[in-house]
C-alpha cells in the first residue's frame, strides 16, 4: 500500500487495485476529495472500489460525497457534525472532544 498526497500523485496503475483508501480525518470541505476522487477514476479506478473514510465531516460534505460518481463511491465517517462556524471550522468540531464525552453538562452541543 502507498499512501498518495495529492491527485497528482495517484499511481498510474490505481485503476488495477481492488480497493483504494481515501484517509481523509476531518472534511470540513470536499473540494479536496472530490479531486482526489476524480483523479483517482481518471486513472481508471472503479468508483465501487473506492472507500473514503473520516473521521468527521460537515453535512454539507456528506450530501456532496454521496453525489459523486452517481453514489457509488463508499463514504465511512464516524461522525457528521452539526455545521461550520463563521470561520468554516466544524462546529461542535474535534477541538469539542473532550469536553462532548467526559459527562461535561456545560459543554456546547
Amino acid at each position: 500500500m502507498k499512501a498518495v498526497a495529492d491527485a497528482a500523485s495517484v499511481p498510474s496503475d490505481a485503476g488495477s487495485r481492488d480497493l483504494v483508501l481515501v484517509l481523509e480525518p476531518v472534511m470540513a470541505t470536499h473540494h479536496r476529495c472530490e479531486n482526489l476522487l476524480e483523479a483517482l477514476t481518471q486513472r481508471g479506478v472503479s468508483p465501487e472500489n473506492i472507500l473514503v473514510v473520516a473521521l468527521t465531516m460537515a453535512p454539507d460534505v456528506a450530501d456532496r460525497l454521496a453525489t459523486i460518481e452517481g453514489g457509488k463511491v463508499n463514504v465511512v465517517s464516524a461522525t457528521i457534525e452539526a455545521g461550520r462556524d463563521d470561520r468554516g471550522f466544524l462546529k461542535p468540531g474535534l477541538g469539542q472532544f473532550s469536553r462532548r464525552y467526559d459527562g461535561d453538562a456545560t459543554a456546547e452541543r
